[in-house]
């Protein structure tokens, strides 16, 4: 021992070797590093559709609706008294020739007919086939026939029965089929329907017709004047040989014209002629083959003036004429 090493020291040391002496502590070992992360599993197996659930309950039905308003007859031209020929604007209808045809409104859309069709009363004087007359069904008596061949003789077609009337070679004279009193009035808005055949081709130069309603004699007049008037005109003295005219005056010289687009024809072909009034609107319309050729408002008749229905001839010339008249429809309150 040498002279610098204290006795404490040496103490120590002795009793380290007295232990058995133990070995230095090693050094602290270095961390290890991370793992990698390990790879996505795979997607698990879809679960099973649940189950369905269940229904809702039905709801409360609604409330019906409110009924509709009753729509307007159909209503047809025929000869048949079971089917009245007339009907308000927008309705089904059938002409005399059994053809379909829709509402015709008259001139720029101007609306027809605006009345209760329910109280409208048809009648008739039947044309029937071979015969040389008229019946007349619901009319105050059967029509006066002024012909000079037997007091008409029948002229039946394909299409449907007429009666021939005829005059003379006499000048001026008359051949008609005309109511035998004077009782339709405007204000019973009547509906007049009749076909007519124009005759033969010497029928159609010098001669006057009127078809319609008249509260004096027409035959030789051209242009009305005191005479209340709504009726077709074919007159070649004043209008020349060319077209149908339509007429109404009002008794006092006052006098509206149409002239339509329709000539007269020969024994090839007929016209079925149509006037309706109506007093509430102040309207007269007036239809060949169903189509609304005039329709006035001035100049009409008067609305309680009673009035003469029927077809009047006059020949203007010494030779005879004829034309056809089918069977005549009427219809007023």
């Amino acid at each position: 021992m040498t002279a610098s090493t204290s006795p404490l020291a040496f103490r120590a040391l002795v009793a380290g070797l007295s232990a058995g002496g133990g070995g230095i502590a090693g050094p602290t070992g270095i961390d290890g590093q991370d793992g990698e992360d390990g790879a996505t599993g795979p997607r698990g197996q879809a679960g099973e559709t649940g189950a369905n659930g269940t229904n809702g309950t039905n709801g409360t039905n609604g409330s019906s609706g409110a009924a509709g308003q009753q729509g307007p007859p159909t209503w047809m031209f025929a000869d048949d008294p079971e089917d009245p020929p007339s009907r308000p604007p927008g309705e089904t209808r059938l002409d005399q020739l059994g053809h379909a045809t829709p509402t015709i409104g008259g001139p720029d859309g101007v609306a027809q007919r605006l009345v209760t069709y329910q109280t409208r009363q048809p009648r008739y004087w039947l044309k029937n086939p071979a015969s040389t007359s008229f019946t007349s069904v619901g009319m105050i008596a059967a029509p006066t026939v002024t012909s000079f061949a037997a007091g008409g003789t029948t002229g039946d077609t394909a299409t449907r029965p007429y009666l021939t009337i005829n005059t003379t070679t006499t000048i001026d004279q008359e051949a008609s089929v005309v109511s035998t009193t004077a009782f339709l009035r405007r204000a019973f808005m009547p509906t007049l329907v009749v076909p007519i055949h124009a005759g033969d081709a010497a029928s159609q130069s010098n001669i006057r017709r009127w078809i319609g309603f008249w509260s004096a004699t027409l035959a030789a007049v051209s242009t009305p004047t005191t005479q209340h008037v709504a009726a077709f005109r074919y007159d070649t003295a004043l209008d020349g040989t060319a077209f149908w005219r339509c007429v109404t005056c009002d008794g006092a010289s006052n006098v509206t014209t149409t002239t339509t687009t329709i000539a007269a024809d020969t024994t090839s072909a007929e016209r079925i002629f149509r006037i309706e009034m109506n007093g509430s609107l102040g309207q007269i319309s007036f239809y060949i083959d169903d189509v609304c050729v005039a329709l006035h408002s001035t100049n009409l008749p008067g609305n309680t003036s009673a009035m003469i229905v029927g077809v009047s001839m006059t020949t203007l010339t010494a030779a005879a004429r004829n034309m056809r008249v089918g069977s005549l429809t009427l219809i007023h309150t």
